[in-house]
């Protein structure tokens, strides 16, 4: 089997349905995970990135077998305004059976789009790193046209025990280096799949996959087989077909391995 890292499960569900109904979106959140097990995904890993899409993780995962979740306020959502959010990131956890919530994110720094507050989105990044530091949680790492302010303020932790995966990796070979050397884990993706993407195959191809965990970040970021169609959790299959290829050997050892490596990382037990 394979292990999706990374989705968001509510939005593909939004997607799915055009619906914004609590009890519509978990009825398809279900009919997800059972569509994921029969292309040999499970578990998979439902991603918050607001304060509501948290708790909406949180409670599918609370619900749905083999179906876990992480916390967490994306670094384009985290407002000024909405800083008591952290501290309700936080009663989540403190109420929750452990084992549901498997890590904190996504967060990180985005600095793509015009009007973004790199000190607000510094400060909501370390405030999450703390959580994830006190409640023994890895980080799932949003990093774009940031990469190396994110790894400055993840040296601040050097000390730490600070573990986690930069999510959705698009560097180059230097910066994947970079991270693993740090202990961290690099989440592929469908743009592995993509034509032009000679990078990120160069990187899989001479570091293997000892520190890769695969995800698909659905509803988006579909690999090339379905561009311009939703993406679903059933393809991480697809991408681990692809990497299997890449790298000349069966798919059953690239399921393997990034299953393995997901399992050490977030804690994954049966439910």
């Amino acid at each position: 089997m394979f292990i999706d890292t990374h989705c968001h499960l509510e939005m593909i569900a939004e997607k799915r349905t055009n619906a914004t109904e609590w009890q519509i979106i978990f009825q398809e959140a279900q009919k997800i995970t059972k569509e994921a097990y029969l292309s040999n995904v499970s578990p998979l890993i439902t991603i918050g990135t607001t304060l509501a899409s948290s708790d909406i993780a949180l409670h599918c995962a609370t619900q749905i077998p083999d179906l876990f979740c992480t916390i967490g306020i994306h670094p384009s959502d985290g407002k000024e305004s909405e800083r008591d959010d952290l501290k309700k990131l936080e009663a989540l956890l403190k109420q929750t059976a452990p084992g549901i919530i498997v890590g904190i994110g996504e967060t990180g720094l985005d600095f793509h789009h015009p009007g973004f507050d790199k000190d607000q989105q510094k400060a909501f990044f370390r405030n999450q790193i703390e959580l994830a530091l006190i409640h023994k949680l890895p980080l799932v790492i949003h990093t774009r046209n940031a990469f190396d302010e994110t790894l400055s303020i993840i040296d601040e932790y050097r000390n730490e025990q600070l573990r986690g995966v930069f999510h959705c990796f698009s560097e180059d070979l230097q910066a994947a280096t970079e991270v693993i050397a740090r202990g961290f884990y690099l989440g592929i993706d469908g743009p592995i799949t993509y034509p032009k993407n000679t990078e990120l195959r160069r990187i899989v191809s001479m570091l293997g996959l000892s520190n890769i965990l695969l995800e698909t970040d659905a509803p988006f970021l579909p690999p090339q087989s379905i561009r311009g169609k939703i993406n679903h959790p059933a393809q991480v299959a697809t991408i681990g077909a692809f990497i299997a290829e890449l790298l000349q050997i069966p798919i059953e050892a690239v399921a393997e391995q990034t299953s393995t490596n997901a399992r050490s990382l977030f804690g994954l037990q049966k439910k």
